[in-house]
């Protein structure tokens, strides 16, 4: 596989499709174990199967070339199937987190109209009220891959170009609802080549554990290379994360690599005994928020033969932007390291010029992994750009060997257990609730999520009397958990500069030493 004449096309640089890279793995791996969930093992053979099956199933229910399939991305292989099987058609996989809301998944299905959503599970919670009204309504296909579909012999394939759109990912954006990151089969192969340049090559008996959402860039992105390279994709049950259950699985899996948020990492020491020391672990990666320098070295003592990687990025860089690996320096530690392969970065000021090195800027790209824009959005895509480099929104710092450091944001962004909460799609849900005349949320640190969202609330005196409950059930209403505020308090007015924007620097400032009054918890 090091042989330039014989690796895949995406590792040469060339890329492909994602339904070419399957039918390359399959000719190439084709009885290998291709992935590994709850017990079941499918081949990659298998795996080639039941994706033309899936595809033909497709083309049944109508689906063409640029048409829009969302898939309720649960952790199962039937997910991974489908990923291949709408590529294969030439659609569009819009994976969708099955934890949304009615409101939040209606927002998507508005936005991407999709010719139909598929579910792999019998039953999705909330899928139905989402529909529910619309007009016209998408169709709902639930997903058994055990059903009549077309025969594979009668779908041979779209033989579309890499640069066609691929995919679909919503992700929270600084200014309210989550926007489509649309990614494409080019995007996809060059960032699966990155990875394999910065943690190396992958073999027969490398496992990568997605541990991960599979409605995450970071949960596809990771199995993409073991896919590629002939390794096993351990697919991890879907719900509550286990610290002890994920050593566990690793253990019995065989499995040599993980990527994990700080959060989940925390879990995973915290459970570590000393006879984990021999886990078969040999890549550890962290990304998706900050890293303290404890928690790192917490990772090496419970992980002692495994390598560290730090993995930088964002959806709309298809994932790593910047990898810090074990072959840099411990000069370098705290560092989220330099730009992967293909992709090009500068720091700037806030008139888009290069700042000195060692002088604090925002962190721009330009590469062949940046996105080519956000779905039905021309405004938003256009203002994510400066002169051509995409804005990154965060504030880092580059010494000399060109090594970044992250500094903080320059968005209003909050990070909580590495997923990404717009404070102005908080605000503006809680601002709808009847009795209240302004919010303003801001992300306060947290011993385990690294950040959580506080709402500030001004109450409106002419309308109904509003209590921390009345907000808690208003957003368990309409977001996700993870969105939900942890805390209300009730301020009579929000700081304001001249212009009428609220200083959130001083709201953070004076709740962080309580001066706020009426803090309640989350129920």
């Amino acid at each position: 596989m090091n042989d330039a004449d014989t690796a895949p096309p995406w590792l040469r640089g060339q890329p492909t499709t994602l339904g070419d890279l399957l039918r390359c793995s399959a000719r190439t791996f084709g009885p290998r174990t291709a992935l590994c969930h709850d017990g079941r093992a499918i081949t990659f053979h298998e795996l080639r199967e039941r994706a033309d099956a899936a595809a033909g199933m497709l083309v049944g229910l109508g689906v063409r070339p640029g048409d829009r399939v969302a898939v309720m991305a649960e952790s199962r292989p039937e997910t991974v199937e489908l990923l291949f099987a709408v590529a294969s058609v030439g659609a569009i996989t819009v994976p969708v987190n099955p934890r949304l809301t009615p409101d939040e998944l209606r927002h998507v299905l508005v936005d991407c109209a999709p010719m139909v959503v598929v579910t792999p599970s019998p039953a999705v919670e909330n899928l139905d009220a989402a529909i529910d009204g619309l007009g016209p309504a998408p169709r709902v296909h639930r997903y058994d891959p055990g059903q009549p579909v077309a025969p594979a012999e009668e779908f041979s394939g779209w033989a579309g170009s890499p640069e066609s759109p691929a995919i679909i990912m919503y992700t929270s954006g600084s200014s309210g609802r989550p926007k489509g990151v649309v990614l494409t089969h080019a995007n996809l192969a060059f960032s699966t080549r990155n990875v394999v340049i910065a943690r190396g090559m992958i073999g027969p008996d490398d496992a990568w554990l997605v541990a991960v959402p599979l409605f995450h860039i970071s949960g596809v992105l990771g199995m993409l290379p073991y896919l590629m390279l002939g390794g096993r994709v351990v697919l991890a049950p879907s719900g509550r994360f286990d610290g002890r259950e994920t050593l566990d699985l690793i253990r019995r899996e065989n499995v040599t690599g993980t990527f994990l948020v700080p959060t989940q990492w925390q879990r995973v020491c915290a459970a570590a005994g000393p006879d984990d020391q021999d886990s078969p672990l040999r890549r550890v990666v962290w990304g998706g928020a900050p890293a303290s320098p404890e928690l790192l070295a917490e990772i090496g003592r419970a992980f002692p033969h495994a390598d560290l990687y730090c993995s930088y990025g964002q959806t709309e860089t298809t994932g790593p932007s910047c990898s810090l690996s074990p072959r840099d320096t411990p000069a370098q530690a705290g560092s989220i390291g330099r730009p992967v392969d293909s992709v090009v970065t500068r720091v700037v000021d806030d008139e888009g010029r290069d700042v000195r090195v060692g002088e604090v800027g925002e962190l721009v790209y330009q590469g062949s992994t940046v996105f080519v824009g956000y779905w039905n959005d021309r405004i938003a895509t256009e203002a994510a750009f400066v002169d051509g480099w995409l804005r990154s929104g965060d504030l880092v710092r580059q010494d000399s060997d060109g090594y970044l450091y992250l500094v903080g944001r320059k968005t209003d962004m909050i990070i909580s257990g590495g997923e990404n909460i717009s404070p102005a799609e908080l605000e503006q849900a809680i601002a709808a609730l009847p009795g209240v005349a302004a919010a303003c949320v801001v992300g306060l640190p947290h011993p385990t999520w690294g950040e959580t969202p506080v709402a500030v609330v001004v109450r409106d005196p002419a309308g109904p009397a509003v209590t921390a409950e009345d907000v808690h059930e208003w957003c368990r209403q309409r977001l996700a958990s993870y969105k939900r505020p942890t805390e209300i308090h009730f301020v009579t007015e929000l700081p304001l500069t001249a212009n009428g924007k609220v200083r959130k620097a001083e709201l953070r400032a004076q709740l962080g030493a309580r001066a706020a009054t009426g803090t309640a918890g989350r129920p």
